[in-house]
């Protein structure tokens, strides 16, 4: 199974406690998370594609592998439900 950033977001299914995504592909599982690959020492998550200068998604338990981003699926749906979930956890409005 080949995951790319449409197939998770398309089978979103919420957030963990720790505001990772959830979503379910095929039967399974996947913990996942935005993140910004601009950094040389460090990879920080972000909660949208758009707060990273460089956005790359990356899997729970895989520290290697990394799941390009598209500019296209900026206007998904499933993004904004994201966001007012997140929101809705932390109490506040995300700005990343």
């Amino acid at each position: 199974m080949k995951l790319t950033e449409l197939s998770l977001l398309n089978n979103y299914d919420g957030i963990t406690n720790g505001l990772d995504v959830i979503s379910v592909v095929n039967g399974a599982r996947i913990i996942w998370t935005y993140r910004d690959d601009g950094l040389e020492d460090c990879c920080p998550v972000t909660h949208t594609p758009e707060a990273a200068a460089y956005p790359i998604i990356t899997l729970e338990g895989d520290r290697v592998g990394r799941i390009e981003t598209d500019p296209h699926n900026l206007d998904h749906p499933n993004l904004a439900r994201m966001q007012r979930a997140i929101e809705a956890v932390i109490g506040a409005e995300v700005d990343d």
